[in-house]
This record gives C-alpha cells, sequence and structure tokens, in this order.
C-alpha cells in the first residue's frame, strides 16, 4: 500500500510541474474568503474599496514597484486571473512571507494553496 501511494504522489507532483503550477493566496476575513487571483466582486470590495490593500502593502515592505504591481493586479476594474497567478508565483518565499505577516496585522487569515 505505501508503494501505491508513493506512486500516486509521484504522478501527482510531476503533473503540477509540468503543468507550471504556481502559488496562489487564499485570503479571508469577518467570514469571506477569497483566492488573490480571482474575477469575485468580493475580492474587490473586502480588499480594495475598504482600502485594506494599500495598507497591507504598505506594511509588507516589498518594495513599490511590487507593491505597485500587486495592486494593479488585485484592485483593477478587471482582473486579469493569469497575470496575478505569474506575479503571485514569481515573487519568493520571503516575499511571499512578508506579505502573509502584513494581510494577518491587518486582521486576515492567510493560506497558501498549491493549484
Amino acid at each position: 500500500m505505501n508503494r501505491h501511494f508513493a506512486i500516486f504522489i509521484l504522478v501527482c507532483t510531476a503533473t503540477l510541474f509540468i503543468s507550471g503550477c504556481t502559488k496562489n493566496i487564499l485570503v479571508s476575513k469577518n467570514g469571506e474568503r477569497y483566492f488573490l487571483a480571482t474575477k469575485q466582486d468580493g475580492l474587490k470590495k473586502m480588499l480594495c474599496d475598504s482600502g485594506d490593500m494599500t495598507a497591507i502593502l504598505q506594511g509588507s515592505q516589498l518594495g513599490k514597484p511590487l507593491e505597485d504591481q500587486l495592486y494593479a493586479n488585485i484592485c483593477a476594474a478587471t482582473i486579469n486571473k493569469e497575470k496575478t497567478l505569474e506575479l503571485l508565483g514569481s515573487m519568493t518565499k520571503e516575499e511571499r512571507e512578508r506579505l502573509k505577516f502584513s494581510f494577518q496585522k491587518n486582521g486576515y487569515d492567510v493560506n497558501y494553496i498549491l493549484c
């Protein structure tokens, strides 16, 4: 049985690697949950219209160019899911940790989700 599980894990890992999987981030606050790379209006209302995204990015200390790109991708009138996923996937582990910590400082729960 362990051999079958190992083969299953190997196949899943290979599939994700071949498909070019990127990381997405799930954020939640007050019972609402959204992936950052989503086209749902609720995300924009929760993060952008409230002003939370500005505070989160300022607290993240990611540097102005990356902060501006994240804001533009997440708070745009028309969200481009692929571009947002690409941007999130290009971030280093340290950058993702700083972003996660800043979300948490602003009252959000954060989970990384592999696609």
